[in-house]
């Protein structure tokens, strides 16, 4: 394997470790000393492949060296910090805004859309029954077209 598949495997141990639910002090204490050796196995690709030097480690990199094992030693799993959520709103907003608004009011018409789906979240479509009315048809008929 070589060491730029190697830094990406190495990102996600680090991220599934990170967003473990179960995330201890004691591996959030272990992180830091991770995280620092996936930053040095990036920087030492800068020969090796383009664009992997020490001036594209991006402030998520250093946050997540020196400041993401604190913060997790401190509140434990740090996926409840996600902004997941609001981005997918952002998405559904945007969505509506350019497919389904008249674009004179899209903000009452985004609001109007997210309430009825709050409204219709609980409730499942049902499956629609059929009944097969020509059972001959099925065995036999179907065959001789």
């Amino acid at each position: 394997m070589c060491n730029s598949e190697k830094n990406m495997d190495d990102f996600g141990s680090l991220y599934n470790k990170i967003s473990d639910f179960n995330l201890t002090a004691a591996a959030a204490n272990d992180l830091f000393a991770k995280e620092k050796a996936w930053i040095d196995l990036f920087c030492s690709l800068r020969g090796v492949r383009s664009g992997y030097t020490r001036p594209r480690i991006t402030p998520y990199m250093h946050f997540i060296a020196y400041h993401l094992p604190f913060l997790a030693q401190k509140h434990g799993c740090l996926k409840k910090f996600t902004g997941q959520g609001v981005e997918k709103n952002n998405d559904d907003a945007k969505r509506i805004f350019f497919q389904k608004s008249n674009k004179w009011d899209a903000a009452k018409d985004i609001l109007c859309t997210e309430s009825r789906q709050w409204d219709l979240k609980q409730h499942e479509r049902e499956k629609a029954t059929y009944t097969k009315r020509k059972l001959e048809y099925w065995g036999h008929d179907i065959n001789l077209r």
